[in-house]
């Protein structure tokens, strides 16, 4: 009956037809028709999240609940169900990012050229390509001005590498500036993070803020 089934979350499995998917139980028992519009951003590994999907009709796409009623209107060319932040969505509309609540109230203006997930409280966005990257709160206050090339969190969200005219430097999460963008790399950890200068080597305490070994 089916040419794909997607996994099994929530309770549903995401099933696909030629054209069109929908949502089944575990004993194949169709729970939301398929309906919706099938395209390259239908993904068969995520179907229901927190109790809400992706539904697309007319080359747009909403939030659905599990009756298959769009709780979020399909008037955006892309959301995520899964930002970071509890009834807080990412959308895109007109080539531009920002956020939505379970209401559609635009919450953070859609302005942005990109803008990644929330990781407490704070995205890292871009107001143009490769330039004008900073850090936001999801109140929408400017954790980190809008200066740099590139901004990566590690991966407890605790510190930012920051890049500047390919050179990197380090934020806290809370805005205070560590280091300035003057190392040629930087790589990763959540304590002791490496730096590299003038080809040598410095590991970087967070906790202390100081270097704590350089090589010879």
């Amino acid at each position: 009956i089916y040419e794909n089934i997607g996994d099994y979350q929530e309770g549903l499995f995401l099933v696909e037809d030629s054209l069109h998917y929908g949502f089944a139980d575990s004993t194949g028992k169709i729970i939301i028709p398929i309906t919706f519009e099938k395209n390259r951003f239908v993904d068969l590994t995520k179907g229901f999240v927190n109790g809400l999907a992706r539904g697309y009709k007319g080359g747009k796409v909403g939030l659905i609940d599990k009756k298959g009623k769009f709780v979020i209107p399909y008037d955006f060319e892309e959301i995520d169900p899964e930002s970071g932040e509890p009834d807080l969505f990412i959308v895109k509309k007109n080539g531009r990012y920002g956020v939505i609540d379970r209401k559609a109230k635009v919450l953070i203006p859609i302005q942005y050229e990109s803008f990644s997930k929330f990781t407490d409280g704070k995205a890292s966005v871009s107001k143009e390509e490769g330039e004008e990257c900073g850090v936001i709160s999801k109140t929408k206050k400017v954790i980190i001005p809008f200066l740099y090339d590139d901004i990566i969190s590690n991966a407890t969200g605790s510190i930012y590498v920051v890049e500047l005219e390919e050179k990197f430097g380090i934020f806290r999460a809370d805005g205070s500036k560590l280091l300035d963008p003057i190392y040629d790399e930087i790589g990763a950890g959540t304590e002791y993070i490496p730096l590299e200068k003038n080809k040598k080597i410095s590991w970087y305490s967070i906790s202390t803020a100081k270097i704590i070994w350089t090589e010879e």
